[in-house]
């Protein structure tokens, strides 16, 4: 009779060890290298774009209103499937959220309006972000002044609108007045934004850059009521020209 021993021999041993180690490490760089693939894939296209946005007339609103978010994108980067998120809190545990789509070819830049609506007197910070396979490339926060419907907001455009800072003195029968400066490419090209907008003053810019939903917006604005001041000066003939 011959007595053989369970245990495997130490050099079978040592190899299944090896193996094991061997295959642990390939699973472990399989994983970093995904990892820091898609590490480095955001990384690259966040350098890529830009982000820009405003909010609002220079900043205010009205309360029940819905406000316009102006943002211009730019891709320096190759191709880009991308989404803008804007969102603010709303209650203590609630979230309000807009969102669109968007293509960015390389070396390309786009610019459009989002909106959101707000309820109540409130002072609130919004979020738009760029995102990308569901990572934020770009994020900027922006401060909201939602101000009581009674208030009068003065909008100007205007090549040196502080000519303008004298309407503060005007004693509205209720509330108070604030002045908004901004530019020709933050008008909203929905007539429902308008409705934070009591009055717009233009006075000596190029309007030859309005687009015709832009316009169409300003004059169903007019139509319910609201008040346009052109005001002439240099370069009155530029001034005309898209109105």
């Amino acid at each position: 009779a011959r007595l053989i021993n369970p245990r495997p021999p130490q050099a079978l041993i040592r190899r299944q060890r090896l193996h094991q180690k061997i295959l642990l490490g390939i699973m472990l760089s399989a994983l970093l290298a995904s990892f820091w693939g898609g590490t480095w894939k955001v990384r690259a296209q966040a350098e890529g774009v830009n982000l820009t946005a405003r909010v609002g007339f220079d900043g205010y609103c009205k309360q029940n209103q819905w406000v316009p978010i102006h943002v211009e994108v730019e891709n320096t980067g190759p191709d880009l499937d991308a989404e803008v998120q804007v969102s603010y809190k709303k209650g203590s545990d609630g979230k309000s959220l807009t969102s669109m789509n968007i293509e960015l070819p390389a070396t390309s830049r786009k610019e459009f309006f989002l909106y959101t609506y707000f309820s109540g007197d409130y002072r609130r910070e919004l979020n738009v972000s760029l995102l990308a396979d569901g990572q934020v490339l770009k994020k900027v926060n922006l401060a909201v002044n939602c101000l009581a419907f009674e208030t009068v907001i003065f909008g100007v455009v205007a090549d040196n609108p502080s000519t303008y800072d004298i309407l503060t003195d005007v004693k509205p029968l209720n509330g108070f007045v604030r002045i908004a400066q901004f530019g020709m490419s933050d008008l909203p090209d929905r007539a429902q934004a308008w409705a934070s907008l009591d009055a717009l003053i233009v006075a000596n810019v190029d309007t030859g850059t309005v687009t015709p939903e832009q316009k169409q917006a300003l004059k169903t604005w007019i139509a319910g009521g609201g008040k346009l001041f052109i005001v002439g000066g240099v370069n009155w003939q530029s001034t005309v020209a898209g109105l």
